[in-house]
């Protein structure tokens, strides 16, 4: 019983350590990576693309500004991440930058 009442410990333990990880690494608001996560990630990217020489480009979009912003801010942060989410490959990263500011690098191979 003893032994069983551990591994259950244990797995319980690596659970947490995963969704605490998680929630570290993406906006709370929007589900997107969030700075210091992309940050790391497109490190990694810029790496890849010095070896390889990979083609990618960045957009950095914007919600409009608009006058009921502090009415609606997170409603529209949260559609504008699910618009960007249905519209990526799931090899593309996107982020959260800041306030109504989301970065989005598209890695290409290189056409020959």
């Amino acid at each position: 019983i003893k032994f069983d009442e551990l591994a259950n410990l244990k797995k319980l333990k690596l659970t947490n350590r995963k969704r605490f990880q998680k929630q570290s690494n993406v906006d709370y608001i929007s589900g997107l990576l969030n700075i210091k996560s992309f940050t790391e990630k497109a490190e990694n990217e810029q790496i890849r693309h010095n070896r390889y020489g990979n083609v990618f480009s960045m957009i950095l979009c914007e919600i409009d500004d608009c006058d009921k912003w502090s009415e609606i801010r997170y409603n529209a942060v949260r559609q504008a991440a699910e618009v960007i989410n249905s519209s990526l490959r799931r090899l593309d990263l996107s982020c959260r930058w800041k306030g109504k500011k989301f970065i989005i690098p598209f890695f290409l191979k290189e056409i020959g």
